[in-house]
């Protein structure tokens, strides 16, 4: 049984960052692939060529299978093996019909891991379910999946050879490479002009997957990791999936109350007296009463009155140990009033006042309804055009509500996971945006407000129809640890997180304990910036290693 200080590290204090980067979009991205094959078999750092054939798994009974295929191949493969074969494609060495597991595949090359199919219509029954299980194996194993139709290799296949030799997954140096494949549809590649040029070919599987563009970092302890940047997410989508964004919008719910306010008694500000009482609103009983988190608590009684900046008066209704005072504003709009006096509420560990600056930059772009007490902050690396270029990718995006309470940064003050309380947060995902959900080839949560709103909506999904969500809109307490069954999420990403937090046994839940820890020592050692204005890490979910 696993116990608060097993989700324990040091970090330096240096590494926290207090103040947003210049551009938001200027953000380091940690990628985190757990339970890959060639990390189970590598110590230390593995560059440029570690998708080497030789350490992918086999079912060595294919093997004779795989010569008869060789020898009876079909008439497009044998036309496109001509054009690929002899290292005619970017200087690459290509393997016809490769063993894989227990699949066979038309074409792989060792050097960046890119597998190429040839797509006949006049495949096996039941060809659906087989390609879509083989997908998900190779994708367990870094690489890249490009489908071709054998009708265009047949009608053009010099089009066909253009398109691969420019696409990433056949470049040795494929950062510099551009353009990006789109799925089942008809697809272009990017001229050195920028003009673009209509191959007629179509392609999907994973674009740019770590291991497929030769460069894997540090794999070791069963995680493979590899440091990118913010923008490099787009590389990491593939047509069909659908990405999801927590839309809550941060509220200024910090405030000064005041005991027996001159203010009160109509006295203008300048002459008040009395000692500020700092308090954080975090829920909302209704558009009256609120529960706040308030440093002098015990000073506080039920039935004071305290009054803010601006004259407003609110009244101690009751009082919690875990969530505060229960106060009731004496006021029409408690927002309006929050919009004239309230502050944004940065997280403690920011150890600073908030900033003008900071009612812009701790609010993602696409915030819309009001209701947070702290920002879901994996959001707050993405600007409007890395947000249309999601679409562009042929990814979807959803935005689903979570009103961020007190829960996100409060620490766990038990041993025992057990007996933590989990604070209750409001959600909601619509009928609509649970049906794109549900159609998903892959869901990538940004944030960990948005992964706990989509495991929160699978427990009431209907798992006969394979329904990954149910629309909700309800308070959550979900509490996610190791061991959890994840329903619904198969890559998040999110912000580095506190020490012995709920957050970062979320990541260690879903990506492994021993993974995470590796990760974090690793992003430590890189100096990346933690928590809410740090920079984000990509993580793939841990898979039970019976089911790859």
């Amino acid at each position: 049984m696993l116990h608060t200080s097993d989700f324990d590290f040091e970090l330096p204090p240096e590494l926290i960052a207090s103040h947003p980067l210049e551009r938001r979009d200027a953000s380091r991205m940690l990628v985190v692939v757990p339970n890959s094959p060639l990390a189970r078999g590598v110590v230390g750092e593995t560059h440029r060529g570690v998708a080497e054939y030789h350490t992918l798994p086999f079912n060595p009974k294919l093997k004779q299978r795989a010569r008869e295929l060789r020898h009876a191949g079909s008439l497009p493969e044998a036309l496109l093996w001509k054009e690929i074969s002899g290292k005619k494609i970017n200087g690459l060495n290509f393997n016809r019909q490769t063993v894989i597991g227990n699949y066979i595949v038309d074409f792989f090359c060792p050097k960046t891991g890119l597998v190429i199919e040839i797509d006949d219509k006049a495949s096996h029954d039941l060809k659906g379910a087989y390609d879509e299980k083989r997908e998900r194996f190779l994708i367990s194993l870094g690489l890249t999946t490009l489908h071709i139709p054998a009708e265009d290799v047949l009608k053009d296949i010099s089009s066909v050879v253009e398109w691969i030799r420019r696409h990433p997954g056949t470049s040795c140096h494929p950062s510099s490479q551009r353009g990006t494949c789109f799925g089942f549809q008809k697809k272009y590649y990017e001229n050195e002009d920028d003009d673009l040029t209509d191959v007629g070919t179509e392609c999907g599987g994973v674009q740019n997957s770590p291991l497929a563009r030769g460069v894997v970092g540090e794999t070791h302890r069963g995680v493979a990791l590899e440091d990118k940047h913010i923008r490099d997410f787009l590389d990491y989508l593939r047509p069909g999936d659908v990405v999801v964004f927590n839309n809550s919008r941060v509220i200024p719910a910090r405030f000064d109350a005041y005991p027996n306010s001159p203010l009160a008694r109509g006295v203008p500000g300048s002459t008040r007296r009395g000692v500020a009482y700092e308090i954080t609103l975090h829920t909302a009983v209704d558009d009256k009463n609120w529960w706040g988190l308030c440093r002098k608590f015990t000073k506080i009684h039920i039935g004071d009155i305290l009054t803010m900046a601006d004259g407003t008066t609110i009244t101690v209704v009751d009082k919690d140990n875990e969530s505060g005072l229960l106060l009731r504003f004496n006021c029409d709009n408690v927002f309006d009033v929050l919009g004239r006096v309230g502050k944004m509420p940065l997280p403690p560990y920011m150890k600073r006042e908030a900033e003008i600056a900071d009612q812009t930059r701790y609010q993602t772009v696409y915030a819309d309804p009001l209701g947070s007490m702290a920002a879901p902050t994996a959001g707050l690396h993405f600007t409007p055009e890395l947000m249309a270029e999601i679409e562009n990718r042929g990814a979807k995006i959803v935005k689903i509500t979570l009103h961020v309470g007190a829960g996100t940064w409060m620490p766990v003050k038990t041993e025992n996971l057990n007996e933590h309380k989990m604070h209750s947060e409001w959600c909601c995902i619509t009928p609509e945006q649970a049906e794109i959900i549900n159609n998903a080839t892959r869901v990538i949560a940004v944030g960990t407000t948005s992964l706990r709103t989509l495991e929160s909506a699978a427990r009431n999904a209907n798992r006969g129809e394979r329904a990954r969500v149910a629309p909700i809109c309800q308070t959550t307490d979900i509490f996610i640890t190791p061991g959890y069954k994840f329903r619904a999420v198969d890559v998040l990403l999110t912000n580095f997180h506190l020490p012995k937090s709920t957050l970062f046994m979320l990541v260690s839940a879903f990506s492994g304990l021993d993974e995470m820890k590796t990760a974090y020592r690793h992003a430590i050692a890189e100096k990346y910036r933690f928590f809410s204005y740090g920079d984000c890490c990509l993580l793939f979910r841990k898979e039970n290693p019976d089911e790859i």
